[in-house]
């Protein structure tokens, strides 16, 4: 069999067929551009016909001469310069104000010869300085500074070797390196150092003393002012009353030296005869000694607010000839 044409094998290149042989053959293809009218006698005749019109009217078609622009001016310009401004914004607007408002427009010419004289004696005055050594300039002011290191003096006098590097921070102690800020914020149990545990115990310390000490002063001022105003009932079938040590002391500060011995004597019989009736005081509790003060109360109250007085009733200081003292200067 022999070879298919070139034009029967599909999409061929112009360098796998003949030169021109796409002229020799009639190929029919589809496209979508409509196909110009085949030229006419009648068509020709036509065109022949417009251009002989247009010669004779001279109307050509030639394209129109375009007139070159007008030369510009050249424009000046600007030289752009790019060193500091000498003159601040503020001296600028100051001039620009002066030149709208007063009108004078007139320069100091002589500014620049005086910026060049004063820059040539400044030159010359420094070569003068350095010729002199510098004997005759005044020597610049210089501020002292005072380096305080927050070190130990230890570190100061070079206690650790000098090839050691870093020695000083080395021999900080904890505290020195970490110094918490919060220093009035709470803390834990745990969180608390043995300092802290005294500290805290100290305070409590404190405030019961002082409290103590306020309920000892209305407890006194309570029972100087009961001393006062209730005495003693005079009935014998109660008990002598018991003198302590702070009732001597408050005896001897209300009536000196003899209030003192005298309360010191009564308690000592007190305490003798407690030992000899009972074997012990009856007032060797809280409980019975403010049972017999709401007694001691009430029967003033039925009385009218007067203790009766019973005969046979030895009050405690009698015998001395001193007042008997009141319940209420006794101590538990």
């Amino acid at each position: 069999m022999a070879e298919k044409e070139w034009h029967l094998r599909g999409e061929v290149a112009a360098g796998h067929r003949p030169l021109n042989s796409a002229l020799e053959v009639d190929v029919d293809f589809d496209t979508t551009v409509k196909p110009p009218p085949e030229p006419t006698e009648e068509a020709m005749a036509d065109i022949e016909a417009l251009i002989k019109r247009r010669i004779a009217d001279h109307q050509f078609d030639d394209v129109v001469r375009v007139l070159p622009p007008p030369p510009e001016r050249k424009r000046r310009e600007i030289d752009l310069d790019d060193n500091k401004a000498s003159k601040g914004l503020g001296e600028v607007y100051e001039e620009q104000y002066v030149k709208n408002v007063v009108g004078n427009t007139s320069e100091d010419k002589d500014e620049k010869v005086r910026n060049e004289a004063r820059m040539l004696f400044q030159a010359l005055v420094g070569k003068l300085d350095a010729l002199t050594h510098f004997h005759f300039a005044p020597k610049p002011v210089v501020e002292d500074l005072n380096v305080r290191s927050d070190v130990a003096a230890v570190v100061m006098e070079e206690a650790a070797p000098v090839a050691v590097g870093n020695a000083a921070a080395n021999m900080q102690l904890p505290g020195e390196v970490f110094r918490p800020q919060d220093a009035g914020a709470p803390k834990a149990e745990g969180e608390m150092t043995r300092e802290d545990r005294k500290r805290q115990r100290a305070q409590h310390k404190q405030a019961s003393k002082a409290a103590r000490e306020q309920k000892e002063a209305e407890r006194n001022a309570r029972a100087a002012a009961l001393g006062q105003k209730m005495p003693l009932p005079s009935d014998s079938t109660l008990p002598a009353p018991v003198a302590g040590r702070k009732s001597a002391a408050l005896a001897a500060a209300t009536g000196g030296k003899k209030g003192a011995k005298a309360a010191a004597k009564a308690a000592a019989a007190a305490l003798g005869q407690g030992a000899l009736k009972h074997g012990k005081t009856e007032f060797g509790r809280s409980g019975a000694v403010f049972a017999k003060l709401q007694q001691e109360q009430d029967m003033a109250r039925a009385n009218g607010g007067q203790l009766p007085k019973k005969k046979g009733h030895q009050q405690l200081g009698q015998d001395g000839g001193k007042p008997a003292l009141a319940a209420a200067f006794l101590k538990l």
